[in-house]
């Protein structure tokens, strides 16, 4: 008897108690009848310029990266043979050089230079295009873009542990939310939850998610996904170490770099703070200088330049309480004297 796996139905009529709970074979999750990647072709190569994007969540380890894999891959197929004829030709529209794992340099390339009917993978996306560093100008560019590129008709599938970890200009213009349900990965299958993400804008920009919904009318509760093409799992595989290691030593560095500076700004003595730093930077302000202005002026000078002073250093030795330690309250920037 062939090996099967039981999930709770595709469609919605499986939650009628009366209707038995189908069994989902790997034939199920071929290319041909991949529902969710036939969608998603037929809506980016349709006449109305669309575009698909999709935050995929769930946690580590739940199979997140190799199911982006499947869904590009099964919908490159499917492009193929709607716009050349012959599914043979997918590597036209999806190939690891559309994937950007973890590598905010790599994420920002690739969606300046997205090119038509292609699909595009940003694994792991938290990292760099982070919520916190919303403010960043790497964010903003991104966000830019991504507002802007509908016109290439183009997929884009960002994977993280959780949606609020990215930045929430492209989490509120995603149009498709799924969640990783259940792994057999001795069958090589997983299931996911797949939700049409909608923003009411008469309810303050209210985001709702209801179930994906097929053109039959029939709810789709959960899809069902196969393991990718092993050469496609391996080449993943493969730059998702070399990534990591990169990314790892990146931090470790602008780790060591900032540990520096504390030890450079420590090396400064309270007796210098006191007889010397804070005097000069009060007596430019009093000048008519407002605080930055004095601070630039005076480690530009003799006295500043003997003691390694600079703007970042003494914003240091503010933030660390130093300075205020020594006697200097000032918090504004305002100009004294005009």
């Amino acid at each position: 008897m062939e090996e099967v796996i039981q999930v709770i139905s595709v469609q919605a009529c499986a939650q009628q108690s009366n209707f038995p709970v189908p069994k989902i074979t790997a034939k199920y999750t071929t290319p041909d009848n991949d529902y969710l990647a036939n969608r998603f072709a037929s809506t980016i190569t349709g006449p109305y310029k669309q575009d698909i994007a999709m935050v995929l969540q769930g946690q580590k380890g739940s199979g997140k990266s190799y199911a982006s894999l499947r869904i590009a891959y099964n919908t490159a197929r499917r492009v193929a043979e709607i716009r050349d004829g012959d599914w043979r030709e997918w590597p036209r529209y999806f190939s690891m050089e559309n994937v950007a794992i973890i590598d905010p340099d790599r994420a920002s390339s690739i969606i300046a230079h997205a090119k038509p009917y292609n699909i595009y993978i940003f694994d792991d996306i938290g990292v760099g295009w982070n919520s916190r560093a919303f403010a960043s100008k790497e964010n903003r560019d991104k966000n830019d873009i991504f507002q802007i590129n509908r016109v290439a008709q183009t997929i884009q599938i960002l994977s993280m542990p959780n949606q609020f970890l990215l930045d929430k200009v492209p989490r509120m213009l995603c149009n498709y939310l799924a969640e990783m349900d259940s792994t057999s990965f001795s069958k090589g299958l997983s299931t996911m939850k797949v939700f049409r993400a909608k923003t009411v804008f008469r309810l303050d920009n209210l985001r709702i998610n209801p179930h994906l919904v097929a053109t039959t009318g029939e709810k789709i509760v959960k899809h069902v996904i196969v393991r990718p093409p092993k050469f496609l799992a391996e080449q993943y595989d493969k730059i998702r170490q070399e990534t990591t290691q990169k990314i790892i030593a990146a931090r470790a560095q602008g780790g060591e770099e900032e540990s520096g500076k504390r030890a450079a700004s420590n090396a400064i003595s309270d007796e210098e703070i006191q007889g010397c730093i804070i005097p000069e930077i009060e007596a430019r302000i009093d000048l008519g200088m407002n605080e930055g202005e004095a601070v630039r002026d005076f480690s530009s000078s003799a006295m500043g330049q003997s003691l390694g002073f600079t703007h970042g250093r003494f914003y240091h030795l503010k933030k660390t309480g130093r300075l205020a330690d020594n006697g200097y309250h000032r918090t504004g920037r305002q100009r004294r004297g005009r």
